[in-house]
């Protein structure tokens, strides 16, 4: 969905099983013993009153059920909807978009979650980014695809590059997929290659376990935990001028701001007992003696001018 706000969907429009099994107060379910439990509760050994509650209290729970999963059909049919209205002014937007030079190249490297994937290299190639566009799958269930498109450039020949995250949930069988462009580099313009040493990132040194822009772009597998596939679908494709307009994200080498470093001083610096004894070595004593010494001469030579220049004003006529 392209909202800001994500529409978590009920666990009943997740799966087409029947409904009943939410909520199924069967006797092999109530027999199951408990976890650390010598034995389970079966159906027959509770109190009629109790077992008739029971009995009426899983029949309303399967109308609960029915209900939640209408809801969620309904839902998805105002999500289609509302996606339909929404393409003419996304394409709209793509238009205003264009005649701001690198627009999401600021709004990706205005991202606390995105700008630290941004290295040096990196950002140069996305100077050339033109245009990034969520699409949703018609039925909007079972997937979307992140299209990014690139200006001519001399890092690479695709002007498209493309991540398309499937999520089945027609069959159980079916597993959670991602497909990625291929990008097909300019001889000795290869970002990818293993390096001994990795770049430094945006304002701070590489994790060793750091994922770069485009490797996550690049890169396959199980999309269920990738974090960034959503931030970009459901944070960043519905209102990026939010990000383009916000200050930019620049960390120091150890994670910190100047100014949090700044405050971690002044903490540390509070920390101090005001009964704390300071033990100087040898030379910062010996410095002390002498500041002493001096500051005790400064005090005799003022004391003995002072009786001089009573004398001199008791001279004069």
């Amino acid at each position: 969905m392209a909202e800001s706000g994500k529409t978590k969907l009920p666990d009943s429009a997740e799966d087409n099983g029947p409904v009943s099994k939410k909520a199924r107060v069967a006797d092999e379910v109530l027999s199951e013993p408990a976890a650390g439990s010598s034995g389970g509760m079966m159906l027959e050994d509770l109190p009629k009153e109790i077992s008739e509650a029971l009995d009426e209290l899983d029949s309303c729970q399967r109308e609960i059920d029915a209900l939640n999963e209408k809801a969620s059909e309904e839902i998805l049919k105002v999500e289609q909807k509302f996606n339909i209205l929404r393409r003419p002014m996304y394409g709209n937007r793509t238009e205003i978009i264009a005649r701001i030079p690198q627009f999401w190249l600021t709004a990706f490297t205005n991202h606390p979650q995105i700008s630290p994937m941004i290295d040096e290299e990196e950002e140069k190639c996305l100077q050339y980014l033109r245009d990034m566009v969520v699409d949703e799958n018609d039925d909007i269930k079972s997937g979307y695809k992140i299209k990014f498109i690139f200006e001519d450039n001399p890092y690479f020949d695709n002007n498209e590059l493309v991540k398309d995250i499937h999520l089945p949930y027609e069959s159980p069988e079916d597993r959670p997929s991602v497909e990625s462009t291929e990008i097909k580099w300019k001889a000795g313009m290869d970002l990818l290659k293993v390096k001994e040493k990795k770049p430094k990132r945006r304002g701070r040194a590489w994790a060793d376990n750091t994922v770069s822009f485009l490797e996550w772009l690049t890169h396959g597998g199980d999309p269920s935990g990738d974090e960034i596939a959503e931030i970009l679908k459901d944070d960043m494709w519905p209102n990026p001028m939010q990000y383009y307009l916000a200050p930019e994200v620049e960390l120091e080498a150890n994670g910190l701001s100047d100014e949090d470093e700044e405050e971690e001083g002044v903490e540390e610096e509070s920390d101090v007992e005001p009964d704390t004894v300071v033990i100087l070595d040898d030379e910062e004593e010996g410095e002390g003696e002498e500041d002493s010494e001096d500051n005790l001469a400064g005090e005799e030579a003022g004391g003995e001018n002072e009786p001089t220049d009573e004398l001199e004003k008791d001279e004069e006529p």
